[in-house]
């Protein structure tokens, strides 16, 4: 039996930005994928203007909580009968993003859930910058969904710094990783940086791309286009990233590829 203190076994959930609807959907499985449920969306129609970047989080009590980017705020829904239905939207924060000139870039969050039920929460945002013309990433943390933390600037320095993949380690609490893109304009960088005290300080950046990638390099589609493909997850302790970089085009042809860095974090 499920109930809101007991976090279900074999539930899986997949949120996702639904354009058809214009609205945030989410569906569940009560046996390990093999069977979904219909789309479930939030009373108050969350995800209608622009909502991107839904990420679904399991507390420990059973409760799933949603984050994402819905036109001009970071919000959150909250489901606590296993996705059968969800609440209206909870806002964590306003939101203010520079749009790059060159790199075709968004909003997007990056969330994940530590073993004690913390819930850290990354996104861009301008509103530290003097004009608001290049993005900060900001932080947020939540352990029940409902109340947040006031968003703080991570110190990674100069540039405009997008497309965030955070990594929260379940063994170690508080222990933090975060791989990131940042855009000079004409050229593109895979940084990084952690924590151990669940964001309180963070490590100096370090550059996981092997030089500054130029933005010529990669497909044009509204802008350069990376991708938005990055992520950092903990695997036996070291924090590893998954990124997008490319090579110069061969023959006309583009040379884009995915690469992973393992980085041992203190």
């Amino acid at each position: 039996m499920t109930t809101a203190t007991q976090a279900p076994s074999g539930n899986c959930y997949l949120s996702y930005s639904d354009i058809e609807n214009l609205r945030l959907s989410t569906q569940h499985s009560t046996d390990g994928g093999a069977t979904w449920s219909g789309a479930v969306g939030s009373p108050d129609g969350t995800g209608s203007r622009d909502g991107i970047g839904p990420q679904p989080l399991v507390l420990p009590n059973g409760a799933v909580v949603v984050p994402l980017y819905d036109g001009g705020r970071l919000v959150a829904v909250r489901s606590t009968d296993g996705g059968a239905s969800f609440s209206p939207a909870i806002t964590i924060a306003r939101s203010s993003f520079a749009r790059s000139m060159t790199l075709r870039s968004a909003p997007l969050p990056s969330a994940e859930i530590g073993a004690d039920g913390t819930i850290t929460l990354v996104w861009p945002d301008c509103g530290a910058r003097t004009s608001c013309n290049e993005n900060d990433l900001v932080f947020s943390k939540s352990v029940d969904g409902l109340s947040w933390t006031p968003p703080a600037v991570i110190p990674l320095g100069l540039g405009n710094h997008v497309l965030p993949g955070i990594a929260v380690d379940s063994s170690r609490p508080g222990r933090l990783a975060l791989a990131y893109y940042t855009d000079s304009g004409r050229k593109l960088n895979v940084g990084f940086v952690s924590s151990r005290d669940g964001g309180a300080t963070w490590t100096r950046p370090v550059r996981l791309s092997p030089e500054a990638m130029p933005l010529k390099r990669i497909a044009q589609s509204g802008g350069a286009m990376v991708g938005d493909y990055i992520s950092t997850s903990f695997a036996n302790g070291r924090a590893v990233s998954i990124f997008t970089l490319a090579q110069s085009p061969l023959h006309g042809l583009l040379r884009q590829a995915t690469y992973a860095s393992s980085i041992a974090v203190p």
